[in-house]
């Protein structure tokens, strides 16, 4: 054991190629992982040639992988495993099965239990992120805590020796085979104490379980010759990364004009390009020659640049960025790349569960996951909820209830107590009834100057929803009456373009960026809407 895994530590530092797959390129996120454990014969990939990056593995496959992988580490023959070949130790796994004797002997190692009462195995299906990383751990002979949520002690326990790909981003999402590979090779350089060595530049990003509950994707932070981490005010960047002999790169990042100070240190270490009108733009890279830099720059177009053919010229380019800010056609020698558009969201395009009532009991898991007390009185519900944050309100609204009946540490009771004070404060209390006959809502005192605007502000964050249709010009959550808001001093282009989404105008007619009284539209406006306000209220002088 201690001669192959000699032999893996040396190979950490000795590769600087990619595997011998169609699609592992020099950027694959985890290349390294899959070639250590192509160069080990762990794995083998497809016919066709590919490794099947993006891909998902199933849970025999994974199961599979991390057997052979003990076995080779251990040094030991695989014989061991037929005798397994011809048990039925699962209901749904036939003795003739591929995977039978992985399994099989994986279940009287006490890796894995199964479903249904130890009954199922459930082998084709898609491998989750934590049944991933239990298996991990058992294959590594790693103790975790027993925990009441199963996978909280195994994430703590992975996390501790930063064993989980860091690009994972949800406990339950479907784990792909690059990130398969990661988390073997991950394991197998711990185990030969070369972690570190294998990680290089991202050891230092952990998943964890705050990370995972709240979905944050550390690939954002991630920084490389042409990778600048996502900051606060970002609005975009995008990475090209091209397939020339030098592995060039070049990201493209624009930020709003009043936050470039904030991003002139060292660790962003981007080189200024040009300014717009509520923008600025910066690239890096790794191309040495500048006047190559000059060409693929000039060869992007922004919407200010090209207003009155964006849309139809966007559409015939070579590629167009996401979020619809810039379009491009690449000089020559620079044709063939891939494109990552930061920041990185959760994919949503996951396939959707049988039925509703499988989807509520996805989303009631994701509450419990991710809400405490605390977090809990902190998440800021919207007035209008239906599906998944209606589940987390209504898991909120159980825990809450729970705290005021058990015995809790002082800082529990004391997250209750201040948001019991608030919903007798403002939430509960009649209105007053003014002189024109209109009534008058408790607001809280930072929203005072506020009005209307204040009223919502306050009975948007009570926990009985039904507040807001009691505000005068309320109606099914829509707020019927033209609403006008000034500001103390003119508006910052963040705020003009949320007043431009959210249908209000100067009121003169002057340029936004001039101006200091904005105004609906129309006459109606929904209340969530107007919630997206309440980040800026310390601008707004007053709201009528």
């Amino acid at each position: 054991m201690k001669k192959y895994l000699a032999i893996l530590f040396i190979f950490v530092f000795t590769n600087i190629g990619h595997a011998n797959f169609t699609d592992v390129k020099w950027d694959t996120l985890y290349k390294d992982g899959i070639n250590l454990l192509q160069e080990n014969q762990i794995v083998k990939g497809y016919s066709d040639g590919s490794f099947g990056v993006n891909k998902n593995i199933s849970r025999s496959e994974m199961l599979k992988i991390l057997v052979e992988s003990k076995f080779l580490i251990e040094d030991k023959q695989t014989t061991e495993l037929d005798e397994y070949q011809n048990q039925n130790c699962f209901e749904d796994v036939n003795q003739n099965d591929w995977f039978a004797k992985y399994v099989c002997w994986a279940k009287d190692n006490q890796w894995i239990k199964g479903y249904n009462d130890g009954k199922e195995f459930r082998p084709n299906n898609p491998v989750t992120l934590v049944e991933a990383i239990k298996m991990t751990l058992k294959s590594g002979d790693l103790e975790y805590q027993e925990t009441s949520r199963w996978y909280k002690g195994v994430v703590d326990k992975a996390s501790q020796h930063n064993l989980i790909p860091f690009d994972t981003d949800y406990f339950q999402n479907k784990l792909r085979r690059d990130q398969m590979a990661d988390m073997i090779a991950r394991l197998i350089n711990f185990k030969s104490e070369s972690l570190d060595d294998y990680l290089q530049d991202r050891k230092d990003l952990v998943v964890s379980w705050d990370t995972l509950k709240v979905r944050e994707n550390l690939l954002n932070q991630y920084t490389n010759d042409c990778l600048t981490p996502n900051y606060y005010r970002m609005i975009h960047q995008t990475l090209f990364n091209f397939y020339d002999e030098n592995q060039s790169c070049i990201s493209v990042v624009s930020v709003y004009n009043s936050s470039v100070d904030e991003v002139s240190g060292p660790e962003y270490d981007h080189e200024f390009y040009k300014e717009y009108s509520y923008f600025t733009v910066f690239y890096k890279t790794n191309i040495p020659d500048q006047e190559k830099v000059d060409q693929i720059l000039s060869s992007i177009v922004f919407y200010d640049d090209d207003k009155d053919n964006f849309e139809k010229n966007s559409k015939l380019a070579d590629y167009h960025s996401l979020n619809g800010i810039f379009y491009t056609n690449l000089p020559a020698g620079f044709t063939d790349f891939n494109v990552i558009e930061y920041p990185l969201y959760t994919d949503d395009s996951e396939e959707e569960p049988a039925s509703f009532e499988d989807q509520k009991n996805q989303w009631r898991i994701e509450a419990e996951d991710r809400f405490d007390i605390q977090s809990c009185n902190e998440y800021n519900f919207p007035a209008f909820m239906m599906f998944k944050i209606k589940t987390f309100y209504e898991y909120c609204q159980e825990i809450k209830q729970e705290a005021r009946e058990q015995d809790l540490p002082d800082e529990t009771q004391d997250f209750a107590a201040q948001a019991k004070e608030f919903e007798d404060t403002y939430c509960t209390v009649d209105p007053t009834k003014q002189e024109d006959g209109s009534n008058k809502f408790p607001i809280q005192d930072e929203y005072l100057n506020l009005g209307p605007l204040g009223e919502i502000f306050t009975a948007y964050r009570c926990p009985n929803t039904a507040r807001l249709n009691e505000l005068d010009n309320v109606e099914n959550y829509n707020y019927n009456k033209k609403l006008q808001i000034t500001l103390n001093e003119v508006a910052e282009p963040e705020l003009i373009d949320l007043f431009q989404i959210l249908g209000f105008q100067c009121q003169d007619d002057s340029q936004a960026e001039n101006c200091t009284i904005f105004e609906t539209k129309e006459s109606q406006i929904s209340v969530d809407s107007l919630f997206k306000l309440e980040s800026y209220f310390e601008k707004f002088q007053s709201a009528e």
